[in-house]
Parts: structure tokens; C-alpha cells; sequence
């Protein structure tokens, strides 16, 4: 019980943004206080440094002025009145005999004749050395110069001063650094907050539609171009699905009423054969009629499958290399039959070849789709032209006939399902061809146009940009 609630705001959104914030901060600061803190270690050391060389050029300046006597006893008394564990002064001669020492007894030094050597190979007059202490919690920084003729000084300080003010740094940096995360926490959130409200808003509108709300829309106009575009994107993702929905509303509609005559003659003519004693032979006239009709529904479903899985995403699109020049020559010789017997020129104006990339199926099923239409709506003694002509930026297929045309009000409607003109009536069909021809153009990542003037004809234009690709879904 307790840890479901902890569960859930580590899930959240603006909670992991929030931690991000804080947890980048608190790297970035302590990154930050690591470059900081050796750059003060290495300052304070360079100073303290400084000051051991400085008490050495005091010392031999009092020496000039005080003589070497009344220095001694000086230093030893300034250094009884401090602690013995903090600072140490020796004082030998270039044999290495010591002339003055303090109590060094918390001090591990090495002997006089080693700092003696070591100050010659330093080829330096004077040599500065860090030295571990016996008992002490810091390390002492100590100078060894010639402060003479045949002297020899060494001066040892403990770093607990340098210690001290680091470690004052140290506990002001982490104070700091726990206000400063939690200042970034609280900021962060809000940061979170509003960069997310955009987002609550496209969620509320995902929940509005799981509840039956479609016509509900997120507002494009947002703080943050990312959640712009997803608003965009998921708006029209609804019109999309809107879109689908109404297409299966209609298809449900044109199903019921195209279906309904198809399924009632088959059963009038079922009924009348055996209501009546009819002969083998009107046996066979049904069971042919039967087949007959039974063969169109099976179009009729087919054709339809196919718009709805087209146009929905899922249909696969086939590509392949081919030449659209010949696809367009097949299909002008399938019709030319039928042109001939209804005394319609059909004419082609074709380039020699000219292979794209493509589904050829589906290619050869739009043009023969709108030869077809621009065959049948036209009257004996007209004609009906295919032409293709090779653009710069690819390629556009024409079908123009010299037939009944189309109404101003019909063009906006001739692509949609089941439609069919007032001049389409009495030509039959299911008003699905230029459906299918629209659907199968779109996939191949074409677009189909049309101009169409009444008693004068169509031009029905399919255009495909390089390369012409499908796009597989």
C-alpha cells in the first residue's frame, strides 16, 4: 500500500524531468567544486609557499641587523611561546652538525647531511619539500636554504591552517549545493510543468475519444514547436480515423443496398423455379444465373477490400522495375477490341519505353479502370486517346475522351464509393472504378486530376514524381 504511491510518481513524467534537472545540477556543481576546490588547494600551497620563503629572507636579514646570537635565542623563544607540533626551526653548518634545533620530536626529519645533498642537487639556494609528521593529522611543508657561509636553515610549518580553510570551503560548498539542488528540484518541476501542459492537453483529448468524443480536437497553438507538431500529427490522426469510420459507415450502407438486389434475384429466381414445375433445363438457367450473380457480389466485396485496405494503410504495395510504356501498350490492345465494336477510335501516343519503379499490378489496374469508363461513356463515332508525356520531375499518364462528360456537381463526388452521375446510370456498374483508381494512384505515391467538360468529354491525368516508388506498408 505504502509503496504504490512512490511507484506512481516514479513513473511520472514530470517527476523523472524533475530528478534529471536536480541530478544534472548536482553533477555539473560538484564537477564544478572538484576543479574549484585543487585550484585553491593548489593557491593556498603556493602562498604558504611564499610566506616559508619570505620567513627565511626575514631571518637572514634580522641576522645582518641582530647577529646570529641574539636570532638563536629569538626564534627559540617565539617558538616556546607556540606549539612545538605546528612549527620547527634547525639550524647546521655545512658539515651537518646541528648549531640550533627546536623540539623536533613530533617530526620524522631526515638527517642534516641528506637535506645537505639534497639541497646541492636542487642546484638551488633553497629547496622546498613536503614531510610526513609522527603524530600529526597534516602534512608539514618545510624549506631548507643557505642562509650563510657554512649555514644551513630549515623551517617547517603543519598545513592545519591550509586544512582548515579548505574544509570551511568544503562545508559551504555542500550547503550550498543541497539549497541549490533543491531550488533546481522545485524549478525543474515547474519547467516539467510547463512544458507538459500541451501535452496534458493532447492526453485529455486521447481520453475525450476513448470516451466517443471524435469530433474533439487538441489546439495546434502551443508553447513548444515538438508538441505542435504532435498535436498536428494527432489531429489528423482523428480526421483520418473519422475518415475511416465514415467510409465503413458508407460501405455499410452500400453494402446493405447493393447487396439487397443481387440477393433478391438470386432468391426470385431460386423461388420461381421451385414454386412452378419447371423442367431440368430452367434447373440449369437458375444455377447459371446463380453463378452469374453470385460472381458479381464476389467483385463487388473484392473491389471493395481492396479500396478500404488501400486507402487504410495495410494493402501491400509490390515494387518493381518496369516499363510503364508497355503496361499502357497491353492495355490499349485489350480495348481496342471493344472500342472497334462500339466505332470509337481509340489512339495511343506513347514514347518508345520508359521503365520506372513501381507496382505494375496495381498500374495496370487504374489504366485499365479509366480506359474502360472512357470507353463506355462514350458514343459511337467518338474517340478515346491515352497519351504519356516525361517530365523533368517524372512522369504523367493522360486518358481523354471526346464523351458525355461530367456535371460541375458530380466532379467533387466522382471518386467516392458507390457514386454514380445521373449520365452514369444507365451505364450499370457499382460505382467503384475511379474508387479503386484514386486509392491504387495515391498508394503508388501518384495523384490523379481530372477535367471534364459536359457533352465535350474527360481528360482523366495521373502523375508520378521520381522515382516512382511505392511506399510498402
Amino acid at each position: 500500500m505504502f509503496l504504490k504511491p512512490i511507484r506512481q510518481l516514479n513513473r511520472s513524467l514530470i517527476f523523472r524531468l524533475t530528478a534529471i534537472y536536480a541530478l544534472a545540477f548536482a553533477l555539473i556543481a560538484s564537477a564544478g567544486f572538484m576543479v574549484v576546490y585543487h585550484r585553491l588547494q593548489a593557491m593556498a600551497m603556493v602562498q604558504m609557499d611564499a610566506e616559508l620563503v619570505e620567513e627565511v629572507e626575514i631571518f637572514m636579514a634580522r641576522v645582518a641587523e641582530e647577529g646570529w646570537a641574539a636570532v638563536i635565542k629569538s626564534v627559540r623563544d617565539e617558538v616556546a611561546a607556540e606549539d612545538p607540533d605546528e612549527e620547527f626551526y634547525r639550524l647546521f653548518d655545512a658539515t651537518g652538525q646541528t648549531i640550533m634545533a627546536t623540539d623536533l620530536s613530533a617530526w620524522d626529519l631526515a638527517p642534516p647531511a641528506a637535506e645537505i645533498r639534497a639541497l646541492r642537487d636542487s642546484g638551488r639556494p633553497y629547496r622546498l619539500q613536503t614531510i610526513e609528521g609522527l603524530d600529526h593529522d597534516f602534512e608539514t611543508r618545510a624549506i631548507t636554504a643557505v642562509v650563510g657561509e657554512n649555514r644551513i636553515l630549515q623551517i617547517g610549518e603543519t598545513t592545519e591552517e591550509v586544512a582548515d580553510y579548505l574544509s570551511v570551503f568544503r562545508d559551504l560548498f555542500a550547503a550550498l549545493t543541497i539549497l541549490l539542488t533543491l531550488i533546481t528540484a522545485l524549478v525543474g518541476w515547474g519547467i516539467a510543468r510547463w512544458s507538459l501542459a500541451d501535452l496534458a492537453a493532447v492526453s485529455r483529448t486521447a481520453e475525450n475519444i476513448a470516451g466517443g468524443n471524435y469530433a474533439h480536437r487538441v489546439a495546434v497553438q502551443g508553447n513548444l514547436v515538438e508538441i505542435e507538431r504532435l498535436a498536428a500529427t494527432f489531429n489528423r490522426m482523428l480526421d483520418r480515423i473519422l475518415g475511416l469510420m465514415s467510409s465503413m459507415r458508407d460501405i455499410n450502407d452500400s453494402i446493405a443496398h447493393d447487396l439487397r438486389s443481387p440477393l433478391a434475384r438470386i432468391r426470385g429466381i431460386a423461388e420461381m423455379t421451385l414454386t412452378e414445375d419447371k423442367p431440368l433445363t430452367d434447373f440449369k438457367d437458375m444455377a447459371s444465373s446463380t453463378i452469374e450473380e453470385c460472381d458479381e457480389l464476389i467483385s463487388l466485396i473484392n473491389t471493395m477490400l481492396d479500396i478500404t485496405e488501400t486507402e487504410a494503410g495495410v494493402a501491400r504495395v509490390e515494387s518493381e522495375n518496369f516499363d510503364v510504356v508497355q503496361v499502357l501498350s497491353e492495355a490499349c490492345e485489350l480495348f481496342r477490341p471493344l472500342a472497334d465494336e462500339k466505332q470509337i477510335a481509340l489512339v495511343s501516343t506513347l514514347p518508345t519505353a520508359h521503365r520506372i519503379t513501381g507496382d505494375r499490378k496495381r498500374m495496370q489496374r487504374v489504366i485499365t479502370n479509366l480506359l474502360e469508363n472512357a470507353i463506355k461513356y462514350t458514343d459511337s463515332g467518338g474517340s478515346v486517346r491515352l497519351s504519356m508525356e516525361i517530365r523533368r520531375q517524372g512522369i504523367a499518364i493522360a486518358v481523354a475522351d471526346s464523351g458525355k462528360g461530367i456535371s460541375a456537381a458530380d466532379l467533387p463526388h466522382i471518386y467516392d464509393r458507390f457514386f454514380r452521375g445521373d449520365k452514369s446510370r444507365p451505364q450499370g456498374g457499382f460505382g467503384l472504378g475511379l474508387s479503386l483508381a484514386k486509392a491504387y494512384t495515391e498508394a503508388m505515391n501518384g495523384r490523379i486530376e481530372v477535367r471534364s467538360t459536359v457533352d465535350q468529354g474527360s481528360v482523366f491525368t495521373l502523375s508520378f514524381e521520381r522515382p516512382s516508388t511505392p511506399v510498402s506498408v
